[in-house]
């Protein structure tokens, strides 16, 4: 019971599966082509991401210069004023000096609406007397404040609380909240005597992009990448049903040709089959009788029969055309190769065409076979049959003639129709059929009583010389 059960599953697996491939009959260029779509949108995010980096990049290092001068300026003015002061002047009362330096220097510097100005001492922060400053802060150094900070949520202060304890130079960024995001800072020290202080600007990186137009710029390109994406999706995914239609449609037709051929088949070999066996009781019936009247009627009937056992063969014939792929094929091999199926005794053979190399049907033997057919059956005087070539300026030119009586100039229009003709009327109709399948036309050129000429011209891809 299990393993029925086991088998049953896997009947239903694989059943499901050929479902789901034929309601998506996904190709390998499909996969190729969405891997492609997948790619280009990826580098184009890449892209945009790479440029809004940069822009970004370029806002914050052109605004990062712009403070540094501007502090730079600030610790200059601050500088000659406490060196008057104290050098000057004489004044010991260096905290009355930091108030005054505070409000003369320092709280008027604004560069944007939230940009911050501030002094720090290598171990405590200069602060204005006359305002609600935290408690928790008074006395303390720059690394000291941050770390009281760093419980609600500021970072990568480490660089800058590294300098002002120092007294150096720089410039960097770091959070004091995280509301505020990241300030893009700028720092630079002031020395007097045996003093030293850190003069710092610092400003909200989201409003230094919104005042260089960074902002501005990467949403516009946000915008275009979206929009790209968006119609590179729907161009592909109409591109995708609409070719996914095409092959359902194209499956379905091959289907339905391959349920045609199969009963044109069956329905040929069974018509055939009735076509011998009437041609058997005709044959019994014209041995049996003896009176020329029906006799004469009996061949008639075996002429019209003949004629529908031809018909029926044609169709065949004609069926085959384009089912294979064209492929390279050896001219004068092929020519070479139906001359051996007829009686030659008494006509001569020539070509020149060994190593050209045509791009023609499978069915292309059946050309040549036909060629050769028709001088044998209606050149009535033929004594010599050639296949050669001819370089013309648009390319080679595939040449078969004879010496026989040629072809009458009022009916040269004619002999490529279906049903002209004295024998079946099918042979140089399905010479043309599976010349024109790569391209190459057909012309008969010969001159009447000196022999047929059928100029077979090549395009221009579909020759060359070498080996198949």
């Amino acid at each position: 019971m299990g393993r029925r059960t086991l088998f049953s599953g896997r009947i239903w697996c694989n059943d499901g599966l050929r479902r789901v491939r034929q309601s998506f009959p996904v190709n390998c260029h499909h996969v190729l082509v969405s891997v492609a779509v997948f790619i280009l949108i990826v580098l184009s995010i890449f892209f945009v991401c790479q440029q809004d980096e940069a822009i970004s990049h370029t806002a914050t290092a052109s605004y990062q210069q712009t403070e540094l001068e501007v502090v730079r300026e600030a610790a200059r003015s601050m500088q000659e004023y406490v060196y008057i002061q104290t050098e000057v002047l004489g004044r010991q009362d260096i905290e009355n000096i930091e108030q005054e330096v505070l409000k003369k220097f320092i709280e008027p510097i604004h560069l944007l609406e939230n940009g911050d100005a501030w002094i720090y001492a290598p171990d405590h922060v200069v602060f204005d007397r006359s305002s609600d400053f935290p408690d928790i802060y008074r006395g303390k150094s720059m690394a000291e404040i941050f770390a009281i900070q760093l419980d609600h949520g500021a970072s990568h202060f480490e660089e800058m609380t590294d300098d002002v304890t120092n007294v150096r130079e720089g410039y960097g960024w770091y959070i004091w909240l995280p509301e505020k995001g990241p300030e893009i800072a700028a720092w630079t020290p002031v020395r007097v005597g045996n003093y030293s202080w850190t003069i710092g600007l610092s400003t909200p990186l989201p409003e230094i992009l919104e005042a260089s137009g960074a902002s501005g710029q990467s949403a516009r390109s946000v915008f275009v990448l979206a929009t790209g994406i968006f119609l590179a999706l729907a161009l592909y995914s109409a591109w995708l049903f609409s070719d996914i239609k095409r092959v359902r449609a194209e499956r379905a037709l091959q289907k339905a040709n391959n349920k045609l051929h199969l009963l044109s088949s069956m329905t040929r070999h069974d018509t055939l089959n009735k076509v011998m066996v009437l041609a058997g009781y005709l044959a019994l019936v014209q041995e049996s009788t003896h009176e020329e009247s029906v006799r004469s009627l009996l061949s008639k009937m075996d002429r019209e029969l003949d004629a529908v056992r031809k018909q029926i063969l044609f169709t065949r014939e004609y069926q085959q055309l384009g089912i294979l792929s064209p492929v390279w094929q050896d001219a004068g091999a092929v020519f070479e190769k139906i001359l051996r199926e007829f009686d030659l005794r008494d006509v001569s053979k020539s070509s020149t065409v060994d190593g050209l190399l045509i791009y023609a049907d499978p069915l292309f033997e059946r050309v040549l076979y036909n060629l050769v057919d028709n001088s044998l059956r209606h050149g009535q005087t033929v004594t010599r049959i050639s296949l050669d070539v001819a370089m013309q300026p648009s390319g080679p030119v595939l040449i078969y003639g004879d010496d026989g009586v040629g072809v009458p100039d009022k009916i040269k229009g004619q002999i490529f129709e279906r049903g002209f003709g004295s024998n079946t009327g099918f042979g140089l109709f399905l010479t043309r059929e599976i010349l024109e399948i790569t391209g190459i036309k057909i012309r008969e050129t010969g001159v009447p009583g000196e022999g047929a000429r059928f100029e077979m011209t090549l395009p221009p891809k579909g020759w060359r010389r070498g080996n198949a």
